[in-house]
């Protein structure tokens, strides 16, 4: 056991006195006395050594050197047991050192006898400790007391700033609360004194109402489990705004573990969820971008790997699944050439950070083609470092192969410019050729002097030019209707056995002063030749070729007819002439390709024959060839859709107009001086009364004036009342008086209208004599029979 330090400030008798009666004490060895003869060398001890007492000697040191050590104690902040001695009358200063804290006092007479000393010291050592520890407890009661209010005050700091609220309420239907932080104010809009025990309002109530029992629900379960409730949901503030919140909250239970009330945070999160909200959309819109625009979009890491692309890319390969193509690289699908040329342009981005935009040509491994326009880019992180690459790649094949039909069409159109040039020089020639015979023999007629047989030779030769001038200009006019699209198609009953028969009897004539011959074959009996085309178009289209194969054979033969293939008639016209070149043949059915190389050069043709040939067979369903070899003379081929007349006879009687026996009265409607004239003088006879009106409204002055009109021949073009109108007029007059229509104007749709206004015939000018007739004649004989 440690002994006692006694320090004593006194003099040398009281520390014999002490020492005395200390040893008369049984415990003397558990004392140290020390004795200084001043306060100075007491105090210097204080402080260099430790004592559990401290004696102070009133009589020798005096009064005002005992407070000081007093003073120098309280100012040290030690709680060391001070015993003063004193003498008796000295005893009120004794008390009143022990209101500054001295422990005991003692009189000097006592310092011989040891029990009230040793009394006195451990009475004051046993308060001095107690007092140390009652000290020691309160200064830690404090120290705690500190810790616990500045845990509270930073509590209390963090709680007002934290963006939420706290909570302690019960567990019922309301969420009736018991605490709640001034965070409510700022998530709810009410202040906690409007939210406690419900004073103004429930927080259920703040609950958006299909929230509510969910909430409750998931509460339950969690509480059933003893686990913390963790929630998203929206609330109604007092402002009326809606807000998104989220709370956590957790059960509080007594000791037998009955809940007694939940505690939790709840902070707002609506700036969260509108950025989450608006992420999604981003999102949303990102994802509808790439998988609905048709260019493929894929990213790719530094190793050339995709790591996202979108369904027309992974289509492109082959995928349903954009995932299919994760992880791959283009060496996967692309021919090893190309997939190590977009490597390294792919490479060359990643040491640049420079974008790439070309056309490419990519090649898969079952050598599938495609034509691209890709754009290629640096891919980013967060923090601007290069991690990879995206491209987009735009399907092009098709742009560039219509660029190539586009540039191939522009050659052949300037080529076709050419032609045409050609062309239309080579009509100014054939023009002004059969022009220059009309008019240089129009003149010679003036002579007074001619003989008959020149007169009757000029004449023939100005109908020869009239009819090769004619024919050039109605190929001319066919050729731009066909240009156009305006050329009609009409379906009729058609003959092919009497058709070809009569166009062998046509070219008879030509054939026999050539000292050729020519044959006509058919295939079927005359009742089952009986087809429904256009007769018109038909018929030309043979006469053209016909004529064709008698410009081209000086010796020899030409044949034609047609033979029945399934549901088709295969027509041919086959000659024995000069044949014809790869390189014509190649062009011989294109319009505006008479040339100088062209083999209708120095033969007195257009050369658009073949193409309106072409361009008529092909409208009535069929196709038209031609098979030739230089020398060895040519054949040309063509069908038409065998469709057949349902009833159709044998040997079908000819129909004869009864013989006119009163005159026929015809009106003329023309207000063209020369076409009158010249319809005036055709028509002239004894069997004939004519009438003449310059416009559509004399036309109908006069039918209605004179009921005696057989027929009437309307000019469309006319001024005053076109002759469309008076049509109309007329029919309402007359409706079974026959009308011919007639009209230079060869490219409109005349005829369509014309039929539309009543007219029962059409006749393009110049109009044939012998056409007129028979058109005159079937439409009377027509009206007869009705």
């Amino acid at each position: 056991m440690e002994k006692i330090r006694i320090l004593l400030i006194g003099d040398k008798n009281a520390e014999d006195q002490i020492l005395k009666n200390l040893s008369k004490s049984e415990k003397t060895s558990d004392y140290v006395v020390l004795r200084a003869g001043s306060v100075k060398d007491g105090l210097e001890r204080l402080l260099s050594e430790s004592f559990e007492v401290i004696l102070l000697d009133l009589a020798c040191i005096g009064r005002k050197e005992a407070q000081d050590v007093f003073d120098a104690l309280r100012q040290r902040n030690e709680i060391i047991p001070a015993i003063v001695i004193c003498e008796c009358e000295e005893e009120g200063c004794a008390l009143d050192f022990l209101r500054q804290g001295a422990q005991d006092y003692v009189y000097r007479s006592c310092l011989n006898q040891s029990q009230p000393l040793i009394k006195a010291i451990r009475s004051s050592i046993a308060r001095c400790r107690m007092q140390n520890l009652l000290d020691k407890e309160i200064q830690e009661r404090k120290k705690v007391e500190n810790i616990l209010r500045e845990s509270q005050e930073q509590l209390s700091t963090m709680v007002k700033n934290l963006p939420g609220m706290f909570y302690r309420c019960r567990l019922d239907a309301q969420w009736t609360m018991l605490y709640v932080s001034e965070g409510s104010l700022v998530v709810t809009g009410y202040t906690p004194e409007e939210l406690l025990n419900n004073y103004k309002i429930a927080y259920n109530e703040l609950i958006l109402e299909e929230y509510r029992q969910p909430i409750w629900e998931k509460w339950q379960k969690n509480l059933a489990a003893r686990l913390p409730f963790e929630e998203e949901y929206p609330i109604r503030t007092a402002s009326g705004k809606t807000k998104w919140v989220w709370e956590r909250g957790v059960g509080i239970y007594d000791k037998q573990g009955a809940i007694q009330y939940l505690e939790g945070y709840i902070e707002d999160i609506t700036r969260r969820k509108e950025t989450e909200q608006a992420l999604i959309q981003e999102q949303y819109l990102t994802n509808m971008l790439m998988e609905g625009v048709p260019d493929h979009i894929y990213f790719k890491d530094l190793e050339g790997r995709f790591i996202r692309n979108n369904k027309s890319h992974a289509k492109s390969f082959g995928f349903d699944d954009p995932k299919q193509v994760i992880g791959k690289s283009d060496f996967d699908f692309f021919v090893k050439e190309f997939a190590q040329a977009a490597f390294e342009d792919e490479q060359e981005i990643i040491r640049t950070g420079k974008p790439v935009s070309k056309e490419e040509l990519a090649i898969l491994e079952d050598n599938t083609k495609t034509w691209y326009m890709i754009t290629k880019m640096p891919l980013l992180d967060m923090n601007g470092k290069i991690v990879g690459t995206f491209g987009i790649s735009r399907d092009i094949t098709k742009l560039k192969q219509l660029n190539e039909e586009i540039l191939k069409a522009k050659e052949k159109a300037e080529e076709n410019d050419k032609f045409k040039s050609a062309f239309l020089a080579n009509i100014s020639h054939e023009i002004r050729t059969p022009m220059n015979g009309i008019l240089g023999f129009s003149e010679l007629l003036k002579d007074p002097d001619l003989s008959p047989e020149e007169h009757n030779m000029y004449i023939q030769i100005i109908e020869q030019s009239g009819q090769r001038m004619l024919s050039i200009i109605n190929d001319v006019v066919d050729i731009s209707k066909i240009e156009a699209g305006q050329m009609d198609i009409h379906m009729e009953d058609t003959p092919i056995n009497q058709l070809l028969k009569d166009l062998r009897l046509f070219f008879l004539p030509n054939a026999k002063e050539k000292g050729i011959e020519i044959f006509c074959s058919c295939d079927l009996s005359d009742a089952k030749s009986i087809i429904e085309t256009d007769r018109t178009k038909l018929t030309q289209t043979l006469t053209n070729l016909i004529k064709n194969a008698m410009k081209f054979t000086m010796a020899g033969s030409i044949s034609f007819g047609y033979v029945l293939r399934k549901n088709m008639l295969e027509f041919y016209v086959k000659d024995t002439g000069e044949g014809i070149t790869p390189d014509q043949k190649a062009i011989i059915f294109e319009r505006f390709k008479q040339g100088p190389q062209s083999r209708f050069k120095n033969k007195e043709s257009a050369g658009l024959g073949l193409s309106i040939s072409k361009a008529y067979i092909e409208m009535l369903g069929g196709s038209l060839w031609v098979e030739s070899q230089p020398g060895e003379g040519s054949v040309f081929y063509f069908t038409l859709p065998y469709r057949i007349k349902k009833q159709a006879l044998e040997n079908p009687e000819e129909v004869r107009p009864e013989k006119q026996t009163r005159p026929l009265h015809i009106l003329i409607t023309e207000d063209d001086e020369h076409s009158m004239v010249y319809l005036r003088t055709i028509l002239k006879g004894d069997n004939t009364r004519l009438y003449l009106a310059g416009n559509g409204q004399e036309a109908v002055k006069i039918v209605s004036e004179v009921p005696e009109i057989d027929v009437v021949l309307m000019d469309l073009k006319m001024p005053v009342m076109d002759g469309f109108e008076a049509t109309r007029q007329i029919k309402k007059i007359r409706p079974s008086l026959p009308v011919i229509a007639q009209t230079a104007y060869a490219f409109s749709n005349d005829q369509e209208k014309a039929m539309s206004a009543g007219c029962d015939e059409f006749l393009a000018k110049p109009v044939r004599k012998d056409l007129l007739f028979s058109t005159i004649q079937k439409l009377i004989s027509g009206s007869a029979d009705a």
